[in-house]
């Protein structure tokens, strides 16, 4: 049987935040290596406010509001989630091995270029899911080939929006996308650790890497709440509380049928105890109190679309409305799935 093999680069919808450089990365038996490239995008010349600096480098070059320009290293542009001024090359060797004769393979391709890009999607898609589970980063999603049919730079490209602070205190201008600023700002974030790095390749060399359920909702809650969707950062984040709580459950003989009659509440304190030997309640009575007031959101934005934290008898206690008062629910999740993942 023949082997064709076809060099593709494909830039994708977002800069991220690695370094350049090879990764590997196994999917269907074999382990594929792969090179990203960060590339600075044609507009980011046209609205560089600075004509005099010449043409803009690897490096990252922002202008503070004293007016200087500053070479920034190691990092990236944080509000340019969708790659308009920075964006990530994605490129590696793919291989198509069906059929008897080379010539038969080469026509096959040739005649559906979406072939190519089916076959390189789980790729990168598996790429994605590595980084998004070990760095946060929200805006970093699985894609796939429609993501890729608007054109920017010439190049096939996805469509581009711009994600801006939206809170007057942080009126911060990226590279005077606004019109009228004097003083454009670029603020950046660093570029992921060393360590990240080794997690992330590690993750991608594993067969069947899918990260767990309840975590994937935990950066969905994350998301929600830098949007400014509060009630469903907290719906979020009570699924997952349950899901993990049930695994646990499960995972120590309790009957699915038992399982289902358990009450939330119940779970994470009787049946903990009976099961695991120590129940939320007992041993972390901070995490209990935040765990009982994420259910209620929860089933408050389930049931009577209210993201409200509400008493016994319904009444409102605390409406949620601000990213702050997520914030520390967030936390005690994070530390609610650690709590249980020590005790499995």
């Amino acid at each position: 049987m023949s082997t064709l093999p076809v060099d593709v680069a494909m830039p994708l919808p977002f800069c991220l935040r690695l370094e350049d450089g090879d990764y590997k990365i196994r999917y269907k038996g074999r382990v594929y290596l792969c090179r990203l490239c960060k590339v600075w995008s044609d507009f980011a010349s046209g609205c560089n406010p600075d004509k005099d600096v010449g043409p803009i480098s690897t490096e990252l070059l922002f202008k503070v509001t004293t007016g200087q320009i500053t070479k920034a290293l190691n990092c990236e542009i944080e509000f340019d989630k969708k790659g308009f001024f920075r964006y990530t090359v994605f490129s590696t060797r793919v291989y198509f091995d069906e059929g008897s004769e080379l010539e038969e393979i080469v026509d096959r391709v040739s005649k559906d270029p979406l072939i190519v890009i089916r076959t390189l999607l789980p790729l990168i898609n598996k790429l994605l899911v590595a980084y998004r589970y070990v760095t946060g980063e929200f805006h970093v999603t699985e894609i796939q080939w429609p993501d890729l049919c608007m054109v920017r730079d010439g190049k096939m490209m996805p469509w581009v929006t711009m994600d801006y602070p939206t809170r007057d205190h942080q009126r911060r201008k990226v590279m005077g996308w606004f019109p009228g600023d004097e003083s454009p700002v670029i603020t950046t974030r660093p570029n992921v650790s060393k360590r990240g790095h080794k997690t992330i390749e590690t993750l991608m060399l594993q067969k069947d890497f899918q990260p767990p359920l309840e975590r994937d909702l935990l950066l969905n809650s994350k998301d929600f709440s830098r949007q400014g969707r509060h009630g469903l950062a907290v719906f979020e984040l009570g699924t997952a509380l349950e899901i993990a709580v049930n695994k646990v459950l499960l995972d120590k003989g309790v009957d699915e049928e038992e399982l289902r009659k358990l009450r939330f509440k119940e779970k994470y304190d009787t049946a903990l105890l009976r099961y695991a030997g120590v129940s939320l309640k007992g041993a972390r009575n901070d995490l209990w109190s935040a765990v009982l007031k994420i259910w209620n959101i929860r089933n408050n934005v389930a049931h009577r679309r209210l993201a409200a934290f509400t008493d016994r008898k319904g009444t409102i206690v605390e409406r949620i409305e601000s990213k702050s008062q997520v914030q520390p629910l967030i936390s005690a999740t994070e530390h609610t799935l650690g709590y249980l993942d020590s005790i499995r």
